[in-house]
């Protein structure tokens, strides 16, 4: 390694590396995503709105945030809205409105409830009408904080793209179970039409068992950062050991098996997303000041990893109940 890249200079960026990162840029395609994705094209293709119910911990928003981020890429001048559903950002019932006001980048987010309704609902088909595909994408985070009210206005929004030749896909993200009960209670207080429109498609998020950590594993050793340098996020760590043909992803095996240990798969065997690269990120950060050509990464290194990293996620250690492929109930 050049003197450009010195293990001063690594200890000057270790703050800005992305495995540290809670967002995009810490993320890696891996097969859940993909999978994902996957579900999300089809649904677009199909003109069909869906939700995304899974417990705390599995990774459910960023993994939405990933897919829509890549439909947006591949489908071309897509309109992609996101926003996050946050009632007590705003006591007056108004907050949905005006977080979907500033998501389309509306510079007037005051008024009555009809007047904020009027302006998003103007500003969305200004969208649609000007979308080469004649559709708009709306993806809502913390969807378990709607009300019936705001499931009706989605209803109406979409109505009023039909009415300007365009569609309204509405893809929602909450927490197991709250979002399932606001859906009901939009079905049973408003409408069955609110199911037929928005939840009549459930979308999957898979967890990662021994083969996804080994393919993540692999990821994180061939992904390179910053983006001209060529090193690795394991050459980062390790620049010694990876000379040496250390690679991350013949550890799939000892980092699973501490996780098993530690009670913290499901029967199946997969572990939730949030959890695992906490694991990970202690794991690159506490090993990297034993790196040398002999490194040996013990037993011991991912038990200390998956401790530490149960001591910061309480929410693993209280939930107990198994929900399959996602890992111990739990975003």
């Amino acid at each position: 390694m050049s003197s450009e890249y010195s293990p001063e200079w690594r200890n000057s960026q270790i703050l800005n590396h992305p495995i540290f990162m809670q967002n995009l840029l810490g993320c890696l395609w891996t097969g859940p995503v993909q999978q994902l994705y996957q579900q999300v094209s089809r649904c677009m293709i199909l003109r069909q709105s869906a939700y995304l119910e899974e417990s705390t911990g599995k990774g459910k928003s960023i993994a939405m945030e990933f897919a829509v981020e890549r439909l947006s890429q591949v489908a071309g001048e897509l309109p992609c809205v996101s926003f996050k559903a946050q009632k007590n950002d705003d006591p007056s019932g108004r907050g949905f409105y005006k977080g979907l006001l500033t998501s389309v980048h509306h510079n007037k987010i005051d008024g009555e409830t009809s007047n904020l309704q009027l302006r998003a609902k103007r500003r969305v088909e200004e969208l649609g009408v000007n979308s080469p595909s004649g559709t708009v994408i709306l993806w809502v985070d913390e969807a378990q904080e709607l009300n019936v009210a705001d499931f009706l206005f989605l209803r109406d929004l979409q109505n009023g793209l039909r009415g300007v030749h365009a569609d309204l896909l509405v893809f929602m993200t909450g927490e197991k179970p709250f979002l399932h009960r606001r859906i009901e209670e939009a079905k049973w207080s408003a409408s069955p039409a609110v199911i037929d429109r928005f939840a009549m498609k459930r979308l999957s998020l898979g967890g990662y068992g021994l083969d996804e950590v080994r393919e993540l594993f692999g990821l994180i050793d061939t992904a390179v950062w910053p983006a001209a340098s060529g090193i690795t996020w394991t050459q980062f760590f390790f620049p010694k050991a990876f000379e040496a043909g250390f690679r991350l992803h013949t550890q799939a095996i000892a980092c699973t098996g501490a996780l098993e240990s530690a009670k913290l798969l499901s029967r199946d065997g997969y572990c939730q997303a949030r959890l695992l690269k906490m694991v990970v990120q202690r794991f690159m950060l506490d090993q990297a000041r034993h790196d040398n050509a002999e490194f040996v990464a013990t037993p011991d290194a991912w038990r200390d990893a998956v401790s530490d990293a149960m001591g910061a996620n309480t929410d693993e250690a209280d939930d107990t109940e198994d929900d399959g492929k996602g890992g111990r109930s739990g975003r």
